[in-house]
């Protein structure tokens, strides 16, 4: 298992921008939920349209919470128009989001065995105790 640092590398505003973003969206979801007609789609794939678009909510409400405001001063902070325009306005964003935040609570719940007897291996003895201890601690 290769550890990665994520504070290293926030979930914010990258600067990337234009259409690619959106395509790369669009190829994520064509290849994962085919256009079907709802009565025609199974529950797996349903089940699957509800996760992506709940990770792809929580990913621009990270993108939001932590957006450069002014380039010129390098001002980061709260971009509450872009989270609202992106998520907020659409309640099905916001069911999925949830929906995807339990489903991960019950994933974690379920592997709660595995998570407290891992080992985990930082590279640094001090961040080894302190994540053994995080995980220990989140899992209870």
């Amino acid at each position: 298992m290769t550890y990665v640092n994520l504070l290293l590398n926030p979930e914010r505003y990258t600067g990337y921008i234009g259409p690619s973003p959106r395509r790369i969206w669009d190829v994520v979801y064509s290849e994962n939920c085919p256009k079907f007609s709802s009565q025609d789609i199974c529950q797996e794939k349903k089940v699957l349209y509800k996760l992506i678009s709940g990770l792809h909510s929580s990913i621009s409400i990270h993108i939001a919470a932590d957006y450069l405001l002014d380039k010129t001063t390098n001002l980061w902070g709260q971009n509450l128009e872009l989270m609202h325009d992106r998520v907020l306005k659409y309640p099905d964003r916001v069911q999925n989001l949830y929906f995807t935040f339990l489903f991960v609570l019950r994933a974690v719940t379920k592997a709660t065995d595995y998570l407290e007897q891992a080992e985990y291996d930082t590279g640094n003895h001090e961040e080894v105790l302190k994540t053994q201890s995080l995980m220990t601690t989140s899992v209870e």
